[in-house]
């Protein structure tokens, strides 16, 4: 097995096609792993960053692959994911047909004689198969690692059955469920609009009607919308025109008389459909628009066998949780070069990470105890 360190976006455009094989043959489904779209969060999020991705090929195939971007950390070198709040971008790839091992090992290997201090994944999965693969070559070779979980993100099994699905959701959700659909059906038509192939010329048009949605809920109020947000709407567009050139983009629309309501941009590939962004029109809050959507969705793909997967990617919320998916754990991975500097690193951050910590809840405590009593703004000393 050889070493090839891919040093710049071009170089990683110039090997898209031995990359996105790669990425067939992984268990990642995100297409934002794929090489085009990599570059795209690349450009769009860190275009002054080093992009280097360390790859493990025999007999010209490649076997694994992990694209990092150079960044520093209170002037400590490290090499981070891909990835952030906007977007996932890249992932890990492991050939899982192959001596996947012995593939990770190599790839250890050659990342404890890399030219940084800290290696760093936010946002991953670390039950994987893949990434606990991994975590045991970091291990074996000498890293010293530090694992935090962050959160929970729903992991919705299609079912076959769609009324038999319905009776193991709790009575209270489905009252709710049916009396939001008859008060907007005596309103207007109410119907789920789904699209799954496009002609370039209508990604743009369609993206917007969605996002429109989007920034008509309280995203739009706060200005954490894509609409408000300089550069993000085109980002998402040039990201759903090469999903949709490739065959996985979803677009799903609940509308009234027309009009959409709720609205969600999401893609689709192995099995999976990837929920990505999601909105409601607020003005329609009280009928639960978004909950009306995701229900008609999973009636739509329990028709469709194609999909056996809804990953619901973000944190699982009280109205994700009501359709009773399973969980996927998502966590922080850093692992530090062997070493006892290395050592000495993780060390020093898990302190500062404490005392951050230690810090937040001394502000929490102290606002609550100087807060002046109900009813009246003297303070408890007079």
């Amino acid at each position: 097995m050889d070493v090839l360190e891919i040093q710049s976006i071009a170089e990683l455009r110039e090997n898209s096609e031995q990359w996105d094989a790669l990425w067939r043959r992984s268990d990642v489904s995100h297409p934002t792993a794929r090489a085009e779209l990599l570059a795209l969060w690349m450009r769009q999020f860190a275009p002054e960053a080093g992009f280097r991705a360390v790859v493990v090929k025999e007999q010209g195939q490649f076997l694994a692959a992990l694209p990092l971007c150079n960044s520093t950390l209170g002037g400590i070198s490290r090499a981070a994911l891909p990835g952030n709040d906007w977007s996932p971008g890249g992932e890990l790839l492991v050939d899982q047909t192959t001596d996947a091992a012995a593939a990770l090992r190599r790839l250890a290997n050659y990342l404890a004689e890399a030219d940084f201090s800290l290696l760093w994944f936010d946002g991953v999965r670390t039950e994987t198969h893949s990434l606990r693969q991994l975590i045991t070559a970091l291990e074996q070779r000498g890293f010293s690692l530090e694992e935090q979980h962050r959160c929970d993100v729903g992991m919705l099994e299609i079912p076959h059955d769609w009324e038999q699905y319905l009776q193991t959701l709790s009575r209270n959700h489905r009252q709710n469920m049916r009396r939001s659909e008859r008060q907007l059906a005596e309103q207007g038509r109410l119907e789920l609009r789904f699209l799954s192939s496009l002609n370039d010329a209508d990604v743009e048009p369609q993206m917007r009607t969605g996002f429109d949605v989007e920034h008509r809920s309280w995203k739009g109020a706060a200005g954490s919308s894509a609409l408000a947000t300089p550069g993000m709407f085109d980002f998402f567009v040039q990201q759903a025109r090469q999903a949709n050139q490739w065959g996985q983009l979803t677009l799903a629309y609940l509308e009234l008389d027309g009009l959409a309501i709720a609205f969600e941009y999401g893609w689709t590939a192995k099995g999976v459909n990837h929920s990505f962004k999601i909105g409601y029109d607020a003005a329609f809050a009280k009928h639960s628009p978004g909950q009306l959507l995701m229900g008609k969705l999973i009636e739509h793909f329990s028709a469709d066998r194609s999909v056996h997967t809804i990953d619901c990617l973000g944190p699982i919320s009280g109205a994700v949780a009501k359709w009773r998916p399973d969980s996927a754990s998502v966590s922080r991975l850093i692992a530090a070069r062997p070493g006892l500097r290395g050592k000495a690193l993780l060390q020093g951050y898990k302190t500062a990470r404490a005392c951050v910590r230690q810090s937040r809840q001394w502000k929490t405590w102290l606002q609550e105890t100087l807060r002046p009593p109900a009813g009246g703004a003297q303070s408890r000393a007079t």
